[in-house]
């Protein structure tokens, strides 16, 4: 909380540092192909993979090799798999959340989790934030009856190099700080687990924005997933 005062001074200066980073960057598409399928051999399993850009595969030209595409590569010999994705760029908790009465309600095993990049963008509170993640895992756990929820840790915004300073120091300061709740909020509950993320935004893993992650980076995130939803 001490970093709020220093926060609120540069306000003006962190305000226009993001108008700039947004009119600059480039806008990458969400990647095409399906997303819904059924494929592999074994115990069958039902997986939905929901959330923002990085759900929606954006930085990569197809599902195949996007979040959801390499999760189901890294399961395929293990389950048989009916999988869909549900994922908007730009996607914040509370933009999911309008979403879920619209999902055609069906039974999920396992739910795959990507938000929060946006809502520290945004501005959303901390407060807010794990608020809205709570009625989110209600809200999933009540229309798709599933006994896995895995959330991805929220990447580190200090790690973003496109970032100029002091605006890369103070959202990597909001990122550890909703991390830091989730992780706490999630660890004994019985259907929602938090998941650590690895170092999948390291530079040269992005994709041409050097914002996005690219194919190497999802993979990486992708087999962490698998890894817990073998363990689940």
């Amino acid at each position: 909380m001490r970093d709020l005062p220093v926060v609120a001074v540069l306000a003006p200066l962190l305000i226009a540092q993001a108008r700039r980073v947004r009119a600059n960057m480039p806008k990458l598409p969400e990647a095409t192909g399906s997303r819904s399928g059924r494929v592999g051999k074994g115990e069958c399993l039902k997986l939905l993979v929901i959330g923002d850009s990085a759900a929606a595969g954006v930085g990569v030209s197809h599902q195949g090799i996007a979040l959801g595409g390499q999760i189901v590569s890294h399961l395929m010999d293990e389950f048989h798999l009916d999988w869909d994705v549900v994922a908007e760029a730009g996607a914040t908790t509370a933009k999911v959340l309008a979403w879920i009465p619209t999902i055609e309600r069906q039974d999920y095993d396992v739910i795959v989790v990507s938000l929060g990049i946006n809502d520290v963008t945004a501005g959303v509170t901390r407060k807010q934030w794990i608020r809205q993640q709570q009625v989110l895992v209600q809200e999933l756990m009540n229309r798709f009856s599933t006994n896995k929820i895995i959330i991805s840790q929220i990447p580190g915004f200090e790690n973003f190099e496109v970032l100029p300073q002091p605006l890369r120091w103070c959202l990597g300061m909001q990122s550890r700080r909703f991390n830091a709740e989730a992780k706490t909020i999630w660890s004994d509950h019985p259907v929602c687990e938090f998941m650590d993320l690895p170092l999948v935004f390291d530079q040269s893993l992005m994709a041409s924005d050097n914002f996005h992650p690219g194919e190497d980076a999802y993979r990486i995130w992708a087999e962490a997933f698998a890894r817990c939803i073998r363990e689940a």
